[in-house]
């Protein structure tokens, strides 16, 4: 059993999620990144208590990507593993396609799955879009759902015509909303981050904050998690950025994983006049990667642009990942 803080993110808004790629709104990212979420707390702390020892707040915190829940039911992401799992009523050929198109699986499948054990559900347990897969029968239609709002352009100047494009939200039923988990064994960094929490609610997370999206209200409880006592596998819940010593030994036998490129603007700058700078971009491996090996380490990043300005201050970037033990069959 692991244990570990959990937060809860109640969004009273709708929230949209940058890709990173430009002025492009339309499509926005489903998932609530582990660097974008880091970053926020980090630009929050420096707000609160100055930017004194930023990167060993990094360096002592952990969190997970943010991924959906509703009510008392936690979804995790879909472990890069061969799934042990049986659709019951479904040839193998059904069973694929829906183990394709599957996302999630809620934490009492999740905690069957990574310890190896073979799982047999009826296919009525399926989500309607296919994408969660609940330990009983949905007990709500869909967690979010996403809507493209239509937005105008309207130059300062008065001068041209204005340009119309389009947001896409994503909006959250009564009852549900984003979870991440945290780990730090130093009381005051825990104590800085639910002070962070709270500047977050009143300033919001992703973009278009400025016109009501991506408030909430959070809440700190504690989530333990059933996990293999004996693996040698690990698995992320965040996105990693290995340590180039450690990467050989991680990517041994039966390695599977995605890779994320981050990268984007520094909209957090405390001077206004860097905040088209666009940072350096890294690849990180996604969240759900399985990796040989009981411990993941991962580094904290400087992607500061090369801009010859002094008053251009760091800009970091957590790859140290939340992790847990699968078995890898």
């Amino acid at each position: 059993m692991k244990t570990f803080h959990c937060v809860k993110l109640n969004f009273s808004s709708p929230l949209h999620l940058g890709r990173g790629i430009g002025e492009t709104y339309d499509t926005g990212s489903k998932l609530l990144h582990s660097d974008t979420l880091s970053a926020a707390l980090a630009s929050a702390r420096v707000q609160l208590f100055g930017d004194k020892n930023l990167k060993d707040y990094l360096e002592s915190l952990r969190v997970s990507s943010a991924f959906p829940f509703f009510e008392n039911h936690f979804f995790f992401p879909k472990p890069m593993l061969k799934l042990n799992l049986e659709i019951e009523g479904q040839d193998e050929h059904l069973q694929n396609k829906s183990l394709k198109k599957l996302e999630y699986l809620e934490q009492p499948l999740f905690e069957q799955v990574i310890s190896g054990k073979l799982v047999a559900v009826p296919e009525n347990r399926f989500s309607e879009n296919k994408k969660y897969l609940w330990a009983d029968k949905p007990v709500v239609k869909n967690i979010l759902k996403t809507e493209v709002q239509q937005r105008v352009t309207v130059p300062r100047d008065g001068q041209g015509d204005s340009v119309p494009y389009y947001v896409e939200r994503l909006f959250f039923s009564d009852g549900a909303g984003l979870f991440f988990l945290m780990e730090t064994e130093n009381e005051q960094i825990l104590h800085e981050t639910e002070v962070a929490l709270k500047y977050l609610e009143d300033t919001g997370l992703g973009t278009d904050r400025t016109v009501g999206n991506g408030f909430f209200n959070a809440e700190v409880t504690t989530l333990q998690l059933s996990v293999p006592s004996t693996s040698n596998h690990s698995m992320t819940l965040s996105l990693f950025c290995p340590a180039k010593e450690e990467l050989s030994g991680l990517l041994k036998g039966d390695a599977a994983y995605l890779m994320e490129k981050r990268g984007g603007f520094i909209a957090g700058a405390s001077e206004e006049q860097f905040r088209h700078l666009r940072k350096k971009s890294v690849f990180m491996f996604s969240e759900g990667a399985v990796f040989h090996g009981n411990t993941l380490s991962g580094k904290v990043l400087n992607l500061r642009p090369q801009w010859d300005d002094e008053k251009l201050h760091p800009v970091y970037r957590s790859g140290k990942p939340v992790f847990i033990p699968v078995v890898n069959q």
